[in-house]
């Protein structure tokens, strides 16, 4: 019994220590303000830092329904592709962008998408991001396995 308490204890205060990780927010030097950085969820693409009317624009947003057709298609067939998203909360296209990206991926049942968020100068303090090559935001990057295979910017 003590085994299995230890093991859910331990399990809880890793899960807490990932969840820090996720959503972080920080003063970014040259703007001045507080930003999102590093990895982002759904959630914390909902902060009113960065929208402050998500809800109103995941409404008004209605995907192309032949994309949308097409798009489902290829995801379901292909399981083995995930997007990887670089945006900025402080950039305007990716305020105006996002929200039509997360509504479509839900549409399309996109299984595997990881969002990043990156400081004024294109980058993330405790990652190394130059192998993306993130000249501006938001970009979309669309990989096959480790290959990638398409880019938005």
């Amino acid at each position: 019994m003590r085994k299995i308490i230890s093991i859910v204890l331990i399990s809880l205060a890793f899960l807490q220590l990932s969840a820090q990780d996720i959503n972080k927010v920080m003063t970014d030097p040259d703007l001045e303000r507080e930003v999102l950085i590093g990895l982002v969820n759904e959630e914390g693409l909902t902060n009113p830092m960065f929208v402050e009317d998500w809800d109103d624009k995941m409404e008004i947003y209605t995907p192309d329904k032949v994309v949308t057709k097409k798009l489902k298609k290829y995801f379901k067939k292909n399981k083995d592709v995930k997007v990887v998203v670089f945006f900025a909360s402080w950039c305007h296209d990716s305020q105006v962008q996002m929200p039509d990206f997360v509504k479509l991926a839900h549409q399309v049942k996109m299984r595997d998408v990881t969002y990043y968020a990156l400081s004024r100068k294109k980058d993330i303090p405790s990652m190394d991001i130059k192998k993306y090559n993130i000249e501006l935001v938001p970009t979309f990057i669309v990989y096959r396995g480790e290959k990638e295979i398409g880019r938005i910017i």
